[in-house]
């Protein structure tokens, strides 16, 4: 099922955060459309608050710390909500088709995996919860991705909602560095990052 979120409060956060991204850019806040995996009752929150608050902020991925996550292909937004939670494969699942100020996009390297306690401390560090240095936004060296820190620099716009398929898919994950880049259209989002 599709369904489209409308908050006019939030549309117009968003709207104020994309003109002070545009603004330190010339006027160009190098907004896209990109994925957000969420579980189901998360999805209240997203509609409340949008893509806003420090505890939604530290559910999911954290490979390049505390942001909210975002992809160009929703299979790659769901494979890293799997990933993080655990999900069970026949539980209903949802992405989040959202606007997002990417603005100025500097490479992170990830951060080391570590047991929970440790990762939690380098959670914690102040580096870890914003975007590098001189950016807005940050990705891997492979930019399949693009993490936003602050609040309301994405606008959550259609949610759909899924379950997988009985028989897993045979799908083969471009690799940093070589191979092919068509299915997750890498080349077309790099040069646009």
């Amino acid at each position: 099922a599709v369904e489209r979120l409308e908050s006019a409060a939030l549309y117009q956060r968003y709207a104020a955060m994309r003109t002070a991204v545009g603004n330190v850019r010339g006027g160009n806040p190098n907004e896209r459309l990109l994925w957000h995996a969420a579980p189901p009752p998360h999805l209240a929150g997203l509609a409340d608050v949008g893509f806003a608050g420090a505890k939604l902020r530290s559910e999911g991925p954290a490979a390049f710390g505390y942001g909210f996550y975002f992809a160009a292909d929703p299979r790659l937004a769901d494979l890293w909500h799997a990933k993080a939670g655990g999900v069970d494969s026949s539980a209903e699942r949802c992405v989040v088709l959202a606007r997002v100020s990417c603005g100025s996009v500097a490479a992170r390297d990830p951060l080391p995996e570590l047991d929970k306690t440790a990762m939690a401390k380098e959670l914690d560090r102040l580096d870890n919860q914003m975007a590098p240095p001189g950016s807005h936004s940050a990705s891997g060296a492979d930019r399949t991705e693009a993490v936003v820190y602050k609040d309301h620099m994405a606008y959550p716009e259609y949610v759909v909602r899924y379950t997988l398929a009985a028989a897993p898919l045979d799908v083969e994950w471009p690799r940093a560095g070589g191979g092919s880049s068509s299915l997750l259209k890498l080349d077309e989002v790099t040069a646009a990052l």
